[in-house]
């Protein structure tokens, strides 16, 4: 490296570029690890930031209930007895899990015996007596599992009769449910 070291009459070696180079050099070097450490501030601000937006958002909300609402309507003419004349009738409204041992039960069975006959499939059960004309309404949240409500109206000529149906209950809404009960049958339908 000629010129760029001298020898001083102490025989010590020296730079002779002079104060200049050495302030650009240390001020090159200053500048690098300035934006070096520039960038790296801002990698560790942004990354606080996003830590902080993830910190403070709120978890979603847990989604709505799935509850029913029903309508339990017994027509005027429902019921007939051997008179023709219209009689109470005892309706039960019951949530299911499947609808496969409700479906293959016969009344008498599912009357006498609706807990053992539909087992784990049942949730919950909600019976009325109703006059001929008259109507109660309900609503309630559905127990966790429950995918059907069912209907069993107990007629008193039962050969005769459509005495049970079933509807399927969509998850995390408020379903609004009519059940009619008429002379010899009984169905569910929105209203």
């Amino acid at each position: 490296m000629q010129g760029i070291e001298s020898t001083t009459r102490y025989g010590e070696t020296r730079d002779v570029r002079g104060v200049g180079y050495v302030t650009r050099v240390c001020a090159r070097a200053l500048t690098a690890t300035t934006q070096c450490g520039h960038a790296v501030l801002l990698g560790l601000v942004l990354l606080a930031s996003c830590a902080l937006l993830t910190a403070c958002k709120s978890p979603p909300p847990p989604p709505p209930p799935t509850a029913v609402k029903v309508n339990v309507a017994v027509l005027a003419a429902a019921n007939p007895d051997s008179n023709g004349r219209p009689s109470p009738i005892l309706v039960r409204v019951y949530e299911l899990k499947t609808t496969a041992a409700f479906d293959s039960a016969d009344f008498f069975t599912l009357y006498g015996k609706d807990q053992a006959t539909l087992g784990a499939d049942l949730n919950a059960k909600n019976e009325f007596m109703l006059r001929p004309g008259e109507s109660k309404g309900f609503e309630q949240n559905v127990q966790p599992g429950t995918k059907f409500i069912a209907v069993v109206a107990a007629y008193r000529d039962i050969e005769h009769s459509r005495w049970r149906a079933t509807v399927p209950v969509p998850p995390n809404k408020t379903t609004p449910l009519t059940v009619s009960v008429g002379a010899a049958d009984v169905s569910i339908a929105p209203p």
